[in-house]
């Protein structure tokens, strides 16, 4: 875990003076330098490399980390040390907290019989202390896997290094620790160093001091330099033969076990009777042993003439003769057969050899006979030997015949490859090995016998012809398969075979770990079955469907040449007379293993790998397309089944069987292939693949074999899913367009129409009560006169006054009256019933709101029309009439086919730009397929010309349709012209390059809103004319009327008994009359109605633009209080930040001068004049505000400016109109009144009287009444919405009306505009073009980027900043896709012809340069020409040219995985979304300045070295956003430019030597003038491959056709200049061998270099010498400044060639101890054919003695000789050990020694004189001068086992045994503890602790568990894995 926290801080206390700097901390390594893997942590495998580094020990030492110190290294125990855990350990190494305990391990000693082992060291300043591990082997580690576990089974105790490494300084004889088993019989010294004492640095610093004094051929000096002197003692071993006395007395003296003599000895004691004066005796039984030695051997010739060949453990079995109670005893032989034991001497014994299943028998008493005897016929199987005695040989002879069966096979099959050499080794080593041939094996005996019970012998059981023991087969050489490509090249089906990778047969075999195999003859000899199964090509086959060779082959032969399309190919339906096919296909396969044998090919498919007996598996997955996916189980998208995936079962003809379906019982040897929908794109093809896949439990190879098919027939379009199959297309009728909505300018305008009718029915019925009370009164006072005049008035209330003057004769009566009437009080009761509906039909047109498609493009048009209903087909098959191909060459052709339906009338509502970029589009389709003869069925009831009008013909139906679609055609371009007429450019006259907008069309449709022209204007004309007719009636006519009407009802008056009909009739009349001079008048007193004025006729468009200053608030124009304060002035400063405090001041006011109510340039109208702006709207003229040259401009037509910016105009003119109406309206009323009054009059003297009345009233009402009405009302609205987003644009509009439908028309007479820009404006994302300043392109290196500088102009005509985006574009598409749009456009012209078509083709062609010129263009070109020239129809020319474009390659293919980037971060464009980019541009108060702006492209290389037709398109980001997004009405303003052709050079493909080659010639010594390397090379790429004859198609595009030699090279060691190695059979000048050859893939190019040859002579004598060979690929035709490895490829194998013609010299000899000698020589050597012969030549040493001539040791004697033959770094090593036994002068002759070159030393004689004292002992017992009876033994070593003299009579004798000259610190290992030992510096390392100072002194007695011998191989890995000391013989 990590460092805990520290502990909170103490308070603060005053800051001290500032403390000196601290130093810098010691540098530590680098993550980066650990990291080898750059995974970003470190792995325990990288951590120990780093410290085997910083020791410099990268042969010899391996470092070792425990898991207890890993998991302290790593915190969170996730196997790997983290950033922030490597840093913390590296600090800890700086500053030396972590070390490094060094443990040297020594070679292993022989130390049988050897037991209590001390220690002698004479330093006094080291710390180490020895140790010992007894093990079965001498196997050491070998990898890093390997130590850890030994480290860990010596280190069990926990304190393990503290207790057996604790002592320093001298001692003496001191014990040791030993480890493992005792009775294992070898030793590994190790040295253990006291913990702390010898550690090692691992920081920075030592790592340095370690490099400089790095030396591995001595690592205990390097460690601890002469320090180390120790010696170590076995004290204790087992004699050779222990005497035993009286072995079988059983007498009544007791006997007993007792330790008399020693502590450590114990011996058996007799207890004898004593008696006084008696002798006293006893015999003792001498039981002490003779040696009985021999061996069980095999044949001679059985074991390659060796014979140190012998059978393993065989059982000794010894009985005694003569001895009734003795029991057999049983001894067994060793390693090499040979057996030594005791006997009891002088008795005698019979001795049989045995093992199971073996036949033995005895054969003599020297190795010599026993070898000659290969049966036991004549010999006996025991031998006896009487009174046993010395020198006792006898040797057994196994004779056992072993049965085999051993080849190399052709998989599972039987057949055997009959060129295989195997290489056969004795297990233990005892002969050479012995190459034998499949010829060999072959010619081997076939009686076998002993086999196994119910054994099946195959035909290719043999008899063993070597000895029944333990063998090691290894194949040395297998057969070639490099010809099978060639052989097979011309088949159909060499596409579906593979092998599983380049390699020969040994690489095949030595990948799955079985090159090399056990025969165990010693245990089984009855039968081994060794049968090198290689599964050579796997290989899937559909039978008869051919490969189609051409990828663009699209038409049939039906002469059917080879590799072309077949009617083999076909499936499904065709009308072509030249096939015969159906809608199924049985399809059959075959799955076979492909094996050579010479130049013959065989084919295995009775046995391939299976489940079944455990050899693997072989299964097959079938895939296909040519059926349809719901329908067949075996699509190649779906996921297959029982039918379609598993094992592969073969009938007797190789035949696939398909697994039984329904539990049938019948054999299916085919699969059915349904026609499912034909393939219309490509060339066409479906797809049929069976991939087999081959696992012999090891490996798997995978072989596809595709085949294609063609389907045949016809597929409807759509319908897929829940999508429908039926097509509608809109045809309009001629004249019935309902209504135009027209889009104005701006991309967030649009404009619409509303219109519609309200009708509303209602019916009202009311009931109503009332009744009333009320009541008046009356008084007055009067008098009576008389005065001749009479009058009265009456005013106020009810007041009258009268007079009379008698003297005038005139009477009268004065009476004042006052009369009062009311209150009245009524109550009043209403019912009503109602009911009332309101139904409204609204329509409302708006135009596309879009930004995408403004103005003109998104004009609405609503018509009537037809629907034209049908379905369409896509109908392939082969066609010679029409596209390509002839009748007799027929070829594919996707045709059309249309079912028409029954029409449907339909009302469409389209934009412009709708019908012209969709709805024409598709019918200039139907027309096109209706010409090419495309109707199959027509059901639409259309009327055309037929003879028989039930039964039209094809040809009929194919004019009628295509007049009929011509026709509608043409109805929509008038349709358009007439609806949305467009701005025209037309050239100007006298500059024809120069054009001018022609408005005409336009404006003949436009007019103001409400003028006469207008359609509104035309409809208020109406209405006003009807309401001024009314406005001038005369009122009196009226009157008339009126009386008229009240007239007609005298009578019904007359009939009710109501007014009388005279005055009733008349009086209307009458009182007319009365008043009819004052109804109309001009003088306005006498007028009772107003006079009629101007201001009361209907004027609307006056009313609309008048402007009431009383009401400011309405006015559309400048209103009177704005006008009054446009008069006014206020403050300002120059900015918005005023310099002072007195520039705030008042400027001039908006409105002055001497006639400041009014405006414009020449003050002409008022400023609250509004008809200017409403003239704005709705297209009126009014006055302009502008003075000209020549006078006052007048009124014009005011046009309406807007910008965008967010901001926005809506203008809504709304009309509605009574259409019709009827209302019913009756009503009845019952009313009454009842008056009750009471009156009185008093006079007074008839003169004066009071008089009054008193009334009271009632009155009843009661009424009803019914109305019933409808009214309809017509109601329309227009309303037009301006704005644009950018505030930058703007547009000038004319806004007017459509005289035909009302709706408002914008004729945009300009502006600017972007995003997008729209028509008749400047564009002000033009001008922006894309140029390139340089490029490097050509000649690239692999993975080197081309590089195009490239410079945006921006010449927009505004100069902004522009968003533009890149886009990468294909030109070879882009010309195809202009050519066929072009040529489809020619097409439409009636005056196109075949060769108008071809023309246009190729000047489009022409107009694209590279891309114009390539190969596919060229095809469509010779398309169109070939149909032009041979009297083809410009349709038959189109259509050819069409079918040519059918077979042009993907979209992008080019640019595969290549990367095109821009900009510092390199973003990446594609063929998709284009890339953002700023281009800035001039400030917009200059906008002179043209800027560029510069950026870099750069192109990563893909699958594709060379790209030709890669365009880069700079665009108008917005706009390619919205076709990106939904398509726009034109294409984005773009500029696009080619880039130049980038090419890449291809690495030159690598070469390596092969397994075999390395395994044999890593170190190769030559000699002799016939020596040679057999050298093969092979290429390890499968994407870079080498040239070849053979290629398959799918190989073609990886070849490297440059790759023009293989050299093999080779030059003296670390110098010089490569020489390439020659042969005399090379056809060159240079005679330089070149390996190139065509499989390179397979078992690669051989080459036999005879190095002497005569143009390298290497061993003439003068080229000794050590030298390098490598191999080198050179590549030519490349650029010559592209990279080496362009150019070449060099191995970074190296072989090394010795080069010896010399014989190997002696150095020196040597002797020691009386009993070793050897000899020195300045080279290694080579032992194997060694001979040794020995001879006595003298009693004495020095040849004092007696003279021998004859005594001559013999083979059976040298086996006690101690013979060793071994190399060290750079000497060769010959010794031997004489035994004990021998003593005296000795010749030794060895011969047969080599150097590794093969070089004979000769015979080297030498003179030993041998165990000198012990001759001498000898010669004095004869001379009767004995001087004892016990010999010394003295210097025995460890790898003798002396014997004892007999007269010892002990159980054990003891010796001193020195280790210290058996060492050899030159082959020492090191291995170091990180951390130190155990867990104490672990502590130390990370808690910083340090070690006890009694940690040194303990003693602990260490115990170890037995080593478990079956783990101890892997443990340490095989011994073949060892590191070489050098070798042993």
């Amino acid at each position: 875990s990590p460092p805990p926290s520290p502990p909170p801080s103490p308070p603060p206390s005053p800051p001290p003076s500032p403390p000196p700097s601290p130093p810098p901390p010691p540098p530590t390594h680098e993550m980066d330098d650990v990291d080898l893997d750059g995974s970003g942590d470190v792995t325990r495998e990288e951590f120990q490399s780093l410290i085997e580094r910083i020791l410099n020990f990268p042969v010899k030492g391996q470092a070792i980390i425990t898991n207890q110190i890993w998991s302290e290294m790593d915190w969170d125990s996730d196997g790997v040390l983290s950033q922030e855990e490597f840093e913390f350990v590296a600090r800890r190494m700086s500053v030396g907290l972590v070390k490094v305990e060094p443990v040297l391990v020594y070679p292993a000693r022989d130390v049988k019989y050897m037991y209590d082992f001390t220690t002698t060291t004479t330093s006094e300043d080291n710390c180490v202390n020895p140790l010992l591990l007894r093990k079965k082997r001498s196997a050491v580690p070998t990898n890093a896997t390997g130590w850890l576990d030994f480290y860990n089974e010596i280190t069990t105790d926990g304190d393990f290094f503290g207790s057996t490494a604790s002592h320093c300084g001298a001692r003496l004889h001191q014990p040791i620790h030993v480890l493992g088993d005792e009775d294992h019989s070898t030793a590994i010294p190790i040295v253990l160093a006291v913990a702390g004492e010898h550690s090692l640095k691992v920081d920075v610093f030592s790592e340095a001091r370690y490099e400089s004094e790095a030396d591995e051929t001595d690592l205990q000096s390097r460690l601890y330099a002469d320090r180390l002197n120790l010696e170590v003692f076995a004290t204790r071993r087992y004699p050779d033969i222990v005497h035993k006395f009286d072995k079988d007395s059983h007498n009544s003296n007791a006997e007993k076990h007792d330790k008399q003599l020693a502590d450590t000895a114990v011996i058996e004691t007799k207890l004898l009777a004593a008696q006084h004066k008696r002798s006293l005796e006893n015999g003792f039984q001498d039981d002490t042993t003779a040696i009985i030695k021999g061996a069980v051997v095999f044949p001679r010739e059985w074991v390659g003439g060796s014979a140190r060949c012998g059978m393993f453990e065989a059982k000794i079995i010894v009985s005694e003769i003569g001895a009734p109670e003795s029991e057999e005893e049983e001894y067994f032989t060793d390693e090499t057969g040979w057996f030594e034991f005791a006997v009891t001497r002088g008795k005698s014994y019979v001795f049989h050899a045995r093992f199971p299943k073996h036949e033995i028998c005895y054969t003599g008493t020297t190795i010599v006979g026993a070898q000659t005897v290969i049966s036991c016929d004549d010999a006996p199987a025991s031998v006896t030997i009487r009174q046993a005695g010395d020198g006792n040989f006898i040797f057994f002879t196994d004779v056992t015949k072993s049965n085999i069966d051993l080849g190399l096979y052709q998989g599972e099959c039987d057949s055997r490859y009959p060129d295989a050499v195997f290489k056969i080794t004795p297990v233990n080593g005892c002969h050479a090995p012995i190459l034998v041939s499949s010829a060999q094996i072959s010619g081997w005996m076939t009686n076998t016998h002993g086999l196994p019970k119910d054994f099946v012998e195959p035909d290719n059981a043999r008899v063993w012809p070597f000895a029944a023991m333990d063998y090691s087969i290894m194949l040395y050489e297998g057969s070639r398969i490099d010809g099978v490509t060639d052989l097979i090249n011309h088949e159909n089906w060499v596409d579906g075979c593979a092998n599983e990778g380049p390699g020969d047969m040994l690489h095949f075999f030595r990948r799955r770990n079985t090159l090399e195999r056990l025969a165990l003859m010693r245990d089984h000899p009855d039968w081994q079955s060794l049968r090198y199964k290689y599964h050579g090509f796997i290989c899937v086959q559909i039978v008869d469907v051919p490969r189609i060779h051409d990828a663009n082959a699209v038409c049939y032969n039906s002469s059917e040449p080879v590799g072309g399309i077949m009617s083999k190919h076909f499936i499904g339906a065709s009308e072509s007379p030249l096939l015969s096919i159906g809608n199924t296909k049985r399809v059959a396969m075959k799955v076979f293993e492909l094996h050579k044998s010479g130049d013959t090919l065989t084919r295995c498919f009775l046995n391939l790998p299976t489940k079944v007996d455990g050899s693997g598996s072989t299964t097959i997955q079938i895939r296909e397309d040519v059926g349809d996916r719901t329908s067949s189980p075996c699509h190649r998208y779906g996921n297959g089944g029982p039918q379609c995936d598993f094992d592969v079962t073969l009938d007797q003809d190789g035949y696939l069987i398909w697994p039984a379906e329904h539990d049938s019982t019948e054999l299916k040897r085919h699969m059915s292939l349904v026609a499912g929908q034909p393939r219309l794109s490509g060339n066409h093809r479906r797809m049929l693949s069976a991939s087999v896949r081959r696992d012999d439990n090891f490996f798997a190879t995978t072989v596809t074999m595709q085949r294609e098919l063609i389907v045949l027939g016809s597929k409807l379009r759509g319908g897929m899913g829940d999508s429908d199959d039926q097509f509608w297309a809109t045809v309009p009728l001629d004249g019935l367009v309902y209504s135009v909505v027209h889009d104005p300018p701006g991309d967030s305008s649009h404009a619409e129409i509303a219109s519609g009718t309200d009708i509303k029915i209602e019916f009202e019925i009311t009931d109503t009560r009332a009744m009333g009370a009320g009541g008046d009164w009356e008084a007055g006072l009067g008098f009576y006169f008389e005065v001749g005049l009479k009058g009265s008035f009456h005013a106020g209330w009810v007041v009258e006054a009268g007079f009379q003057v008698d003297a005038l004769g005139i009477e009268g009566e004065l009476m004042p009256t006052h009369e009062e009437t009311g209150p009245e009080f009524k109550v009043t009761g209403t019912r009503l019933n109602a009911w009332e509906m309101t139904s409204s039909t609204d329509r409302v047109i708006t135009s596309s709101e879009d930004p995408s498609f403004p103005g003109r493009a998104g004009d609405v048009i609503l018509g009537g029309g037809v629907e034209l209903v049908y379905k369409l087909s896509d109908i392939l098959d082969l066609r010679g009439d029409i596209g390509l191909g002839t009748h007799d060459l027929p070829c594919l052709y996707v045709d059309v086919g249309i079912t028409w339906l029954p029409r449907k009338p339909t009302s469409y509502l389209f934009s412009v730009h709708t019908i012209e970029n969709v709805v024409m589009p598709n019918l200039r389709m139907l027309h096109l397929v209706t010409q090419s003869g495309g109707i199959t069925k027509d059901s639409s009831g259309l009327v055309y010309d037929c003879v028989d009008a039930e039964h039209c013909t094809t040809v009929e139906m194919q004019a009628g349709w295509a007049h009929e679609l011509s026709s509608r055609i043409n109805a929509w371009k008038r349709t358009l012209e007439w609806s949305a007429p467009r701005v025209y450019l037309t050239p100007k006259a006298g500059s024809p390059n120069e054009y001018e907008k022609d408005y005409s069309q336009v404006e003949a449709i436009k007019a103001p809103l409400l003028s006469k022209n207008s359609l509104i204007g035309q409809e208020l004309s109406a209405a006003e004319t009807v309401y001024n007719d009314h406005l001038d009636e005369s009122e009196l006519s009226l009157a008339t009327d009126l009386a008229n009407e009240w007239s007609k009802f005298t009578l019904m008056s007359l009939l009710d008994f109501g007014m009388l009909p005279f005055p009733t009739l008349m009086l209307p009349y009458v009182n007319l009359g009365r008043l009819a001079g004052f109804i109309e008048g001009d003088v306005e007193p006498l007028t009772i109605g107003y006079s009629k004025e101007e201001a009361h006729r209907a004027n609307l468009h006056d009313i609309f633009t008048q402007v009431d200053d009383a009401n400011p608030v309405y006015s559309t124009g400048v209103n009177a209080i704005a006008a009054e304060w446009a008069r006014q002035s206020l403050k300002s400063c120059a900015g918005k930040r005023c310099t002072s405090q007195g520039e705030l001041r008042s400027t001039s006011p908006l409105i002055g001068g001497p006639n400041s109510d009014f405006v414009g340039e020449g003050n002409d109208f008022p400023a609250t004049d509004a008809t200017r702006v409403s003239a704005s709207f709705t297209g009126a003229e009014a006055m302009t505000g502008m003075v000209n040259r020549g006078g006052d401009s007048g009124e014009q037509p005011i046009l309406l400016t807007f910008s965008g910016g967010g901001h926005a105009l809506q203008f809504s003119f709304e009309s509605e109109e009574v259409l019709d109406s009827n209302v019913y309206h009756i009503a009845y009323e019952f009313s009454g009144e009842s008056r009750n009054s009471l009156g009185g009059e008093i006079k007074v003297h008839n003169i004066v009287y009071l008089k009054g009345s008193l009334a009271a009233t009632q009155s009843r009402e009661f009424s009803t009444e019914r109305v019933l009405a409808w009214t309809k009302t017509g109601k329309v609205a227009t309303h037009y919405y301006l704005a644009d987003a950018d505030v930058a644009d703007k547009f000038v509009v004319s806004v007017g009306t459509d005289v035909r439908y009302g709706t408002p028309v914008f004729m945009t007479m300009g502006g600017r505009s972007a995003c997008p820009g729209e028509e008749e404006t400047v564009y002000r994302h033009s001008g922006i073009r894309l140029v390139t300043e340089f490029s490097h392109t050509l000649g690239l290196n692999p993975g080197q980027q081309a590089i195009f500088a490239l410079k945006i102009v921006n010449e927009s005509p505004y100069r902004d900043d522009v968003r533009v985006g890149l886009r990468l574009k294909d030109g070879l598409d882009l010309a195809l896709q202009e050519i066929h749009k072009n040529m489809f456009s020619e097409l439409d012209d009636v005056n196109a012809t075949a060769t108008s078509i071809s023309r246009i083709i190729n000047q489009t062609a022409q107009m694209h340069g590279r891309a114009g010129a390539s190969a596919v263009v060229q095809r469509v070109k010779v398309a169109a020409a070939s149909r032009a020239n041979s009297g083809g129809s410009a349709l038959d020319t189109t259509l050819a040219a069409a079918a040519a474009m059918q077979l042009a390659p993907p979209v992008g293919a080019e640019f595969r995985n290549a990367e095109f980037g821009v900009g510092l971060n390199h973003e990446l464009i594609d063929l998709g979304d284009a890339l953002e980019m700023i281009v800035f541009g001039d400030n917009r108060d200059g906008k002179q300045r043209v800027k560029e702006t510069s950026l870099y492209l750069s192109v990563s290389p893909g699958v594709e070295q060379k790209i030709q037709y890669a365009q880069i398109e700079l665009l108008s980001f917005c706009e390619a956003d919205m076709q990106t997004h939904g398509g726009m009405y034109r294409y984005p303003i773009n500029s696009k430019i080619s880039l130049d052709v980038m090419s890449w050079e291809a690495n030159c493909p690598p070469v390596a030597f092969d397994a075999t080659t390395m395994t044999r010639h890593a170190f190769t010594a030559v000699s002799q003038p016939g020596d040679s390397l057999t050298v093969t090379v092979f290429n390890p790429d499968a994407e870079n491959l080498w040239p070849t004859s053979n290629a398959l198609p799918d190989q073609r595009q990886l070849i490297n056709d440059r790759l023009s030699l293989v050299r093999l090279q080779y030059r003296t060691q670390g110098a010089g200049e490569w020489i390439t190695a020659k042969a005399e059979d090379s056809t060159e000048q240079s005679k330089k061998k070149n390996m190139l050859c065509d499989s390179s893939r397979l078992d690669g190019c051989r080459f036999e270099w005879f190095v002497n040859n005569q143009y390298e002579k290497l061993l003439s004598g003068f080229k000794d010498g050590l030298y390098e060979v490598r191999v080198k690929n050179f590549c030519f035709g490349g650029p010559s400044l592209a990279l080496d490895s362009v150019h070449e490829y060099v191995s970074d194998q190296i072989l090394s060639l010795s080069v010896d013609t010399v014989k190997p010299m002696e150095r020196e000899r040597t002797s020691s101890d009386e009993r070793f000698y050897g000899i020195t020589f300045y080279e290694p050597i080579d032992c194997s054919a060694m001979t040794v012969s020995v001879r006595k030549v003298n009693s004495l040493c020095g040849g004092t003695g007696v003279r021998y001539w004859w005594n001559v040791v013999t083979p059976e004697e040298l086996t006690s000789f101690n013979i060793k033959c071994f190399n060290s770094v750079s000497q060769g090593h010959w010794a031997v050990e004489f035994p004990r036994s021998e003593a005296g002068r000795y010749k030794v002759t060895v011969g047969g020694i080599r150097d590794v070159a093969g070089n004979a030393a000769g015979d080297a004689d030498f003179l030993a004189d041998v165990h000198c004292s012990l001759a001498e002992a000898a010669a004095a017992a004869d001379l009767g001068g004995a001087e004892g009876d016990i010999e010394k033994i003295r210097n025995s070593t460890l790898y003798h086992r002396d014997q004892a003299d007999a007269s010892l009579g002990a159980s054990e004798s003891r010796s001193t045994t020195s280790f210290h000259r058996g060492f050899d610190i030159k082959t020492v290992l090191a291995a170091f503890v990180v951390g130190a030992c155990a867990s104490a510096l672990v502590i130390h390392g990370y808690l910083n602790r340090r070690l006890d100072g009694d940690a040194r002194g303990k003693d602990v007695n260490l115990t170890r568990d037995k080593f478990n011998d079956e783990s101890e191989e892997s443990l340490l890995g095989p011994p073949a894995a060892l590191p070489t000391y050098g070798t042993s013989v």
